[in-house]
Protein backbone atom coordinates (compact mmCIF):
# COMPACT_ATOMS: atom_id res chain seq x y z
CA UNK A 1 0.00 0.00 0.00
CA UNK A 2 1.39 3.83 -1.02
CA UNK A 3 1.64 6.52 0.87
CA UNK A 4 -0.69 7.96 -0.94
CA UNK A 5 -3.66 5.37 -0.56
CA UNK A 6 -2.34 4.79 3.46
CA UNK A 7 -3.65 8.60 3.33
CA UNK A 8 -6.80 8.25 1.58
CA UNK A 9 -8.09 5.58 3.22
CA UNK A 10 -7.39 7.44 6.79
CA UNK A 11 -9.51 10.05 5.11
CA UNK A 12 -12.32 7.54 5.17
CA UNK A 13 -11.91 6.31 8.09
CA UNK A 14 -12.08 9.56 10.00
CA UNK A 15 -15.16 10.64 7.48
CA UNK A 16 -17.15 8.22 8.54
CA UNK A 17 -16.50 8.56 12.39
CA UNK A 18 -14.26 5.70 12.90
CA UNK A 19 -11.65 5.92 15.74
CA UNK A 20 -9.30 2.69 15.47
CA UNK A 21 -8.10 0.64 12.64
CA UNK A 22 -6.38 -2.15 12.50
CA UNK A 23 -4.67 -4.45 9.72
CA UNK A 24 -3.08 -7.82 10.13
CA UNK A 25 -1.31 -10.07 7.50
CA UNK A 26 1.33 -13.09 8.11
CA UNK A 27 4.25 -10.29 8.08
CA UNK A 28 3.19 -8.21 10.96
CA UNK A 29 0.00 -5.37 12.12
CA UNK A 30 -0.42 -2.33 11.95
CA UNK A 31 -3.05 -0.35 14.49
CA UNK A 32 -4.26 3.31 13.38
CA UNK A 33 -5.88 4.92 16.22
CA UNK A 34 -7.42 8.67 15.33
CA UNK A 35 -8.39 11.42 18.13
CA UNK A 36 -9.30 14.65 17.08
CA UNK A 37 -8.36 15.19 13.78
CA UNK A 38 -4.94 13.87 14.05
CA UNK A 39 -3.41 9.87 13.55
CA UNK A 40 -1.43 8.01 15.84
CA UNK A 41 0.85 5.28 14.26
CA UNK A 42 1.59 2.69 16.42
CA UNK A 43 4.54 0.80 15.69
CA UNK A 44 3.47 -2.90 14.19
CA UNK A 45 3.42 -5.26 16.89
CA UNK A 46 5.20 -8.52 15.30
CA UNK A 47 2.81 -11.45 16.86
CA UNK A 48 3.14 -15.35 15.08
CA UNK A 49 0.34 -15.63 12.75
CA UNK A 50 -2.64 -17.39 14.22
CA UNK A 51 -2.67 -20.76 13.44
CA UNK A 52 -3.81 -24.29 15.07
CA UNK A 53 -1.10 -23.87 17.67
CA UNK A 54 -1.85 -20.72 18.93
CA UNK A 55 -4.90 -19.41 20.58
CA UNK A 56 -6.76 -15.29 21.38
CA UNK A 57 -7.49 -13.81 24.40
CA UNK A 58 -10.41 -11.75 23.93
CA UNK A 59 -11.84 -8.75 26.10
CA UNK A 60 -14.43 -10.35 28.44
CA UNK A 61 -16.19 -6.29 28.17
CA UNK A 62 -15.35 -2.91 26.96
CA UNK A 63 -13.08 -0.82 28.78
CA UNK A 64 -9.90 0.27 29.09
CA UNK A 65 -7.09 -2.42 28.80
CA UNK A 66 -4.08 -2.78 31.65
CA UNK A 67 -1.80 -5.20 31.86
CA UNK A 68 -0.82 -4.45 35.21
CA UNK A 69 -2.37 -4.18 38.74
CA UNK A 70 -2.96 -0.72 39.72
CA UNK A 71 -1.60 -1.82 43.52
CA UNK A 72 1.44 -3.92 41.73
CA UNK A 73 2.61 -2.23 38.94
CA UNK A 74 4.79 -4.39 37.24
CA UNK A 75 3.25 -6.72 33.75
CA UNK A 76 1.24 -9.75 35.30
CA UNK A 77 2.69 -12.12 32.21
CA UNK A 78 6.00 -11.13 29.76
CA UNK A 79 6.53 -11.71 26.58
CA UNK A 80 7.86 -15.44 26.71
CA UNK A 81 6.52 -16.82 30.10
CA UNK A 82 4.34 -19.49 30.54
CA UNK A 83 0.74 -18.84 31.27
CA UNK A 84 -1.66 -21.49 32.81
CA UNK A 85 -5.66 -22.41 31.97
CA UNK A 86 -7.41 -19.34 33.99
CA UNK A 87 -3.90 -17.27 34.52
CA UNK A 88 -4.83 -13.59 34.76
CA UNK A 89 -2.99 -11.85 32.54
CA UNK A 90 -4.48 -8.33 32.16
CA UNK A 91 -7.20 -6.24 33.48
CA UNK A 92 -10.46 -4.65 31.63
CA UNK A 93 -10.95 -1.13 33.52
CA UNK A 94 -14.10 0.87 33.74
CA UNK A 95 -13.69 3.33 36.17
CA UNK A 96 -12.73 2.39 39.47
CA UNK A 97 -13.66 -1.13 38.64
CA UNK A 98 -11.56 -4.25 37.33
CA UNK A 99 -12.32 -7.12 35.66
CA UNK A 100 -10.16 -9.95 34.65
CA UNK A 101 -8.66 -10.91 31.42
CA UNK A 102 -8.37 -14.86 31.97
CA UNK A 103 -6.54 -17.06 29.07
CA UNK A 104 -8.74 -20.51 28.07
CA UNK A 105 -5.79 -22.73 27.44
CA UNK A 106 -2.45 -22.92 28.93
CA UNK A 107 0.54 -21.63 26.58
CA UNK A 108 3.18 -19.32 26.36
CA UNK A 109 2.58 -15.68 25.60
CA UNK A 110 3.27 -14.69 22.63
CA UNK A 111 2.46 -10.78 22.75
CA UNK A 112 -0.51 -8.66 23.54
CA UNK A 113 -2.09 -6.81 21.28
CA UNK A 114 -3.61 -3.56 22.97
CA UNK A 115 -1.13 -1.34 24.70
CA UNK A 116 -1.72 -0.21 28.38
CA UNK A 117 -4.63 2.15 28.66
CA UNK A 118 -6.02 1.56 24.94
CA UNK A 119 -9.61 1.20 24.69
CA UNK A 120 -11.15 -2.14 23.76
CA UNK A 121 -14.26 -3.50 22.62
CA UNK A 122 -15.92 -6.77 24.22
CA UNK A 123 -14.21 -9.62 22.66
CA UNK A 124 -11.10 -7.41 21.41
CA UNK A 125 -8.13 -9.45 20.75
CA UNK A 126 -5.93 -9.16 24.04
CA UNK A 127 -2.83 -11.20 23.25
CA UNK A 128 -1.65 -14.14 21.95
CA UNK A 129 -0.70 -17.51 22.80
CA UNK A 130 1.21 -20.50 21.28
CA UNK A 131 -0.25 -23.74 22.90
CA UNK A 132 1.81 -25.67 24.77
Amino acid sequence: MSVEELAELIELLQERGIARCEYETARGSVVLVFASNTVAFVEPTQLPALSSQASVVEAPKAGHFVSTHPLQGVALVAVGEPVDMGAIIGFIQVGEALEPVKVKAAGVMAGYCPVDGELVGYGAPIAKLTLS
